[in-house]
């Protein structure tokens, strides 16, 4: 589990104590113990499984839940990854596609996959933006399986929060202005590596820029938006997770300015 605290600027400081859940990477396969439902295929994770993911969520109460994608690794966990993205609490549930989601079309009609995240309450972002109170996500499309293209705020009373599968999307479809006009961009898809060298990191990234965006925070360059990849839930490839465990991630926004105001 990853906390992090993102400061607000004085104009939003109405935001204040808002929360997102942040989690990506599930690649659901089934080996595990979870879920207990009659007819649903378990699954656990590289030892992360559902329910101990469903317990963070609960009691972190968010407000908006976000999935940075790959939901599956084999279809017949589909239904179980449907009841999983539906038993998540969030006023709001948001997503974006990743590579996998988008390759295994093949195995049904993608309009399938749309209908039951609908079912399950989840709302895909393609390449399209979601507002509500003073929040803005938007989500681009996945960079390794189709276009992804981003658009600024007509507002800058809003807190903008980029939603991307890949980070190699970032510097592919936002320009330095397109940056300055983001607060937070939450990216899975590299699982930090999976196998971490002490003293090294991330031994394998998929993505075109090796280590760039490999884990964890950063605060890009000339810009005061910060970047956050996550580790996911998953394993893909190789099924081992060394030095580099499973996570979810709780984001509250804070005024910072008026914190600095309380009596010490």
């Amino acid at each position: 589990m990853v906390q992090l605290r993102i400061p607000l600027p004085r104009h939003l400081s109405f935001l204040n104590g808002r929360r997102f859940f942040f989690f990506s990477d599930t690649h659901l396969r089934p080996t595990g113990k979870y879920p207990s439902e009659p007819g649903l295929s378990a699954w656990s994770n590289a030892g992360f499984p559902g329910d101990e993911v469903l317990r963070e969520a609960l009691s972190f109460r968010p407000d908006f839940t976000l999935f940075g994608g790959d939901l599956l690794r084999h279809i017949c966990c589909f239904d179980a990854g449907i009841a999983f993205l539906k038993a998540m609490p969030g006023k709001w549930k948001l997503a974006v596609y990743g590579n996998w989601d988008r390759r295994r079309a093949a195995w049904f009609p993608f309009h399938v996959f749309e209908r039951e995240l609908q079912k399950a309450r989840v709302l895909p972002l393609v390449n399209e933006s979601f507002t509500r109170e003073g929040i803005r996500f938007f989500g681009m499309d996945d960079f390794k399986s189709a276009v992804p293209r981003y658009e600024p705020p007509d507002s800058e009373a809003v807190f903008n929060c980029i939603l991307s599968h890949n980070p190699d999307a970032v510097p592919y479809a936002m320009t330095q202005r397109d940056l300055d006009s983001a607060d937070l961009i939450l990216c899975g898809h590299t699982h930090g590596g999976q196998v971490r060298i002490p003293g090294y990191g991330a031994v394998l990234t998929s993505s075109i820029h090796g280590k760039h965006f490999e884990y964890g925070l950063y605060e890009i360059r000339n810009s005061a938006v910060k970047l956050y990849v996550t580790a996911g839930l998953g394993i893909t490839f190789l099924p081992i997770r060394f030095r580099c465990p499973p996570e979810v991630v709780k984001i509250e926004l804070f005024d910072p300015y008026a914190e600095k105001s309380i009596p010490r």
